[in-house]
């Protein structure tokens, strides 16, 4: 009889995030998975039905694990720039080298699904699109403060460019570790949109 599995076990789904996030979706066999959560098939195909189910589920909880402290941060930071600094400084700069060059399992799944598994490449890209709107809003409280001062500044247009920049950064973090030069990198760009990043207060909400 197949060992009972709660659907949201955080053992189960942190260790399936892990696989997927190292190997990718396509490269990560049943018997890696069944090794990494200790599930037998059984238990994996009651709870999740198959690897496909398996995978979404671990999205999902990567989604709510990372997403919502980075929501957070643009959403409630008395400095909305400061925010936006500080969410690169979180996702890519302030980590281990080993972390930084998995990059992010949303964009990765985009990257390697888009062609074949389409579906489950916009599941990821569905996850994303929430911190695009994410820095849309906090662009919003940006020009609102007088942190903007363009006149043609939109809100909208620099949260696209801003998510594009973001994606395409985390792919390049792969391979190009060095944080000092990725802040540079994102100083310029958003002093190019017109932000102000300097000074940056405290970001306790």
């Amino acid at each position: 009889m197949a060992r009972p599995l709660a659907y949201n076990s955080n053992t189960v789904l942190s260790a399936a995030v892990e696989t997927f996030w190292r190997h990718g979706y396509s490269a990560s066999s049943v018997a890696q998975l069944l090794a990494a959560t200790g599930l037998n098939r059984g238990s994996l195909y009651n709870s999740f039905g198959d690897k496909r189910g398996l995978f979404i589920a671990a999205l999902d909880f990567y989604y709510a694990r990372y997403t919502g402290v980075v929501l957070q941060l643009l959403q409630h930071s008395p400095n909305p720039v400061a925010g936006i600094l500080a969410v690169f400084e979180m996702t890519m700069f302030d980590l281990p080298d080993e972390h930084r060059r998995k990059g992010c399992l949303l964009v990765n799944s985009v990257a390697e699904l888009s062609d074949n598994e389409s579906e489950l490449a916009e599941r990821a890209l569905a996850h994303l699109r929430t911190v695009q709107s994410g820095f849309a809003k906090a662009l919003q409280r940006a020009r609102d403060q007088g942190l903007w001062p363009r006149p043609d500044a939109d809100p909208q247009l620099a949260a696209d460019l801003l998510f594009q920049y973001m994606t395409g950064l985390r792919i390049s973090t792969r391979f190009d570790a060095d944080p000092e030069s990725l802040r540079r990198k994102l100083r310029h760009t958003l002093h190019m949109l017109g932000l102000n990043t300097d000074p940056t207060p405290s970001l306790a909400p």
